[in-house]
């Protein structure tokens, strides 16, 4: 249907993710950018707003364990805030990291916990940057963009 890119929980297990891996390899063939992302932990939780069953421990290391089953089932590219972003970057230094919770300074985080200015998301090791709202909200969404890229210069 034309979409390079589609994302899967991490929490889906690894015969998911193995059987997601084998079929990316397939499209790749087709499509050579497209990708399978695995999401890690939403942008919009933070400690104190996470599910129960992911309390026992940090946010970052489960992320670092999502990531991993992900890794081992034959998936190299990951959704992950831009808290964890280096996390990853450092020890799957040729994933591909889709980073949201991207705000430029001064913006509306919305109901984004783990947030950062797209500068700091790609000097953390970012591949793609998600900024939605600050985009599409905007009275002219192609100058916030515009605004957006210049920063990064």
């Amino acid at each position: 249907m034309g979409a390079h890119w589609v994302t899967v929980h991490g929490l889906n297990g690894p015969e998911c993710l193995k059987e997601l891996s084998v079929l990316e390899k397939k499209i790749r063939r087709q499509i050579e950018s497209f990708r399978v992302l695995a999401v890690t932990v939403l942008t919009s939780f933070n400690s104190q707003t996470l599910p129960p069953i992911w309390r026992e421990e940090t946010i970052a290391k489960s992320v670092e364990r999502l990531a991993e089953s992900a890794q081992t089932s034959g998936l190299s590219s990951f959704v992950c805030s831009p808290d964890e972003v280096s996390i990853l970057r450092n020890k799957y230094s040729e994933s591909f990291l889709v980073v949201p919770g991207v705000r430029p300074d001064g913006t509306d985080h919305h109901d984004q916990k783990r947030v950062t200015t797209p500068r700091i998301a790609l000097e953390r090791g970012a591949s793609a940057l998600v900024i939605g709202r600050p985009i599409t909200e905007s009275a002219d969404p192609a100058k916030a963009s515009r605004a957006i890229a210049e920063s990064l210069k």
